[in-house]
């Protein structure tokens, strides 16, 4: 092996233990589903921490709503965490399904603004059909089981510190938060533009995606700890006392061209009429 050849691959390695493949690979799947734009590395203003932070990947659609009465667009963003080559991560749900239960409450705990002063003056819900059998497998869906309030890593590693990052929750964390700091940002845009093309939604959705193996955890009618490998699940999650309760998708990478299956579904499930 030559030189150059020795250093190309010490390259690759490092930006393969970086995960920037990773995001490479996410940002194109989402390009196959005809977003407006995608943009990797995108800043926003941390809503807890305020300094200045990157997104790995931020795909945005606009969806023209024609003829409906209060909303001239949709602005639909989904705000991606990338997370390569992780430990296991163990989701925890009750076992049953557990509220929210409806596509709507689904829908209000995603990060949303509407109208031009940035208040959310219209129940969202009212911009989706989710009464047509053909949209009901939405971004919004409720998945099988509710969501999860907590997410962890598992070391498997025999050396593992107690006091090691939960690198699942950190990333949650992370993906909401960006969420937030873009809406927040959004409110100047609304601002902008409700005045030539009148009222606008904007919802940010965010996402973590895993390279490595996803798992539910739950207690099983035996009393027991059962376990079984999914490939997507959401986390429930407050940020802050001022920040609301959000929903963060979390899929593993061989499940995000079915998440993404969904958000065809949801734009099809926008209303075109009033």
């Amino acid at each position: 092996m030559t030189e150059d050849e020795e250093l190309r691959k010490k390259i690759l390695a490092r930006l393969e233990k970086a995960g920037y493949p990773l995001e490479m690979r996410v940002a194109a799947k989402i390009r196959e589903h005809g977003p407006f734009n995608v943009s990797q590395s995108q800043n926003y203003v941390d809503p807890v921490t305020n300094k200045i932070r990157e997104t790995d990947v931020l795909a945005s659609w606009v969806i023209d709503i024609e003829g409906h009465s209060s909303v001239s667009a949709t602005y639909f963003y989904l705000v991606v965490e990338c997370k390569s080559k992780p430990q296991p991560w163990v989701a925890f749900d009750g076992g049953i399904r557990t509220p929210p239960e409806e596509p709507e409450d689904n829908l209000l705990m995603t990060p949303h603004l509407y109208g031009g002063d940035g208040t959310n003056q219209l129940l969202l819900q009212s911009l989706i059909n989710f009464e047509d059998t053909h949209t009901a497998s939405t971004i919004f869906s409720p998945i099988e089981k509710g969501m999860s309030t907590a997410i962890v890593e598992i070391s498997l590693r025999e050396t593992s510190n107690s006091n090691e990052t939960n690198k699942a929750w950190a990333a949650v964390q992370s993906a909401t938060a960006a969420a937030h700091g873009l809406l927040e940002g959004s409110k100047k845009f609304l601002r902008a533009v409700s005045s030539h093309v009148g009222h606008v939604a904007i919802i940010y959705a965010p996402v973590v995606v895993t390279s490595g193996k996803l798992f539910r955890c739950w207690l099983n009618e035996q009393g027991n700890t059962d376990l079984k490998e999914i490939h997507r699940t959401e986390i429930a999650v407050r940020l802050s006392p001022e920040l609301p309760l959000s929903r963060c998708i979390v899929v593993s990478e061989a499940g995000l061209g079915s998440l993404l299956a969904q958000l065809d579904a949801t734009q099809n499930a926008l209303l075109m009429t009033s």
